[in-house]
């Protein structure tokens, strides 16, 4: 079979030997990329700090990491209403800093470690809460159907900074979760609710028009204006 992969997400990549990396990543441009002209895109999952994710992305390792810092203040941002803009506006400002103002950095919906961002959003739990412990008790849902709007917040704002959207399966239509292994429902295909079909469908726009836009993939980033509320900024190019 040939399957035209794009690319590689690689798991814990802290705890993999770099020297594997960087014979996988070598075979790989020697192998596929030099052989086919081919450009393979690699991403890791690492949690810590912006300098240890600096330490994998280089030409001889991965493209890019996923910017978890950034996502655990745009999760708060765009899932708790009275959370401040500002600290994301600054967490932006450290990432670009840190990876360049043109970056191969994934700017995540979610991941399979964490509870699905849309069941905080749909306020069926709290950050105070134990997520996996809940999971087992009782079943997470969306409780309040402004999670859905609040998740395409999230997955505009994604697509619209510096970086590369990537979006946790089911998050394009509002799959709910708890923790570890909650997170982790079979993908759900048919039978879609209405707030689920419109989730897809602004999924789908937004990220048709990202895709339609030198700016939005290319763009200079410009903060035009942020507080506690209101986060505007421009992408020129």
């Amino acid at each position: 079979s040939n399957y035209d992969i794009d690319g590689f997400r690689h798991d814990a990549t802290k705890h993999i030997p770099e020297v594997f990396w960087r014979s996988l990543t070598q075979k790989l441009k020697k192998c596929v990329m030099m052989q086919e002209g081919k450009r393979l895109y690699q991403i890791g999952e690492t949690f810590g700090g912006r300098e240890l994710l600096k330490a994998y992305i280089n030409s001889g390792i991965h493209d890019g990491q996923f910017s978890f810092n950034l996502y655990y203040e745009s999760r708060a941002s765009f899932a708790l209403p009275d959370y401040s803009f500002e600290k994301l506006a600054i967490a932006l400002d450290q990432d670009l800093k840190a990876f360049g103002e043109h970056n191969l950095m994934g700017n995540i919906t979610g991941n399979h470690d964490m509870p699905r961002f849309i069941s905080y959003a749909g306020e069926d739990l709290t950050f105070s809460q134990n997520a996996e412990h809940e999971a087992w008790i009782r079943y997470i849902s969306v409780k309040n159907p402004i999670g859905y709007k609040r998740l395409q917040s999230l997955i505009a704002f994604n697509c619209t900074i510096p970086g590369i959207p990537v979006i946790y399966y089911g998050d394009e239509i509002g799959m709910a979760g708890g923790g570890d292994p909650d997170n982790r429902r079979p993908m759900k295909f048919l039978g879609l609710n209405e707030h689920e079909i419109e989730n897809l469908e602004i999924a789908s726009k937004i990220i048709h028009i990202r895709r339609s836009l030198f700016s939005l993939m290319y763009g200079e980033y410009k903060c035009l204006l942020v507080n506690a509320k209101t986060f505007a900024y421009q992408r020129n190019y």
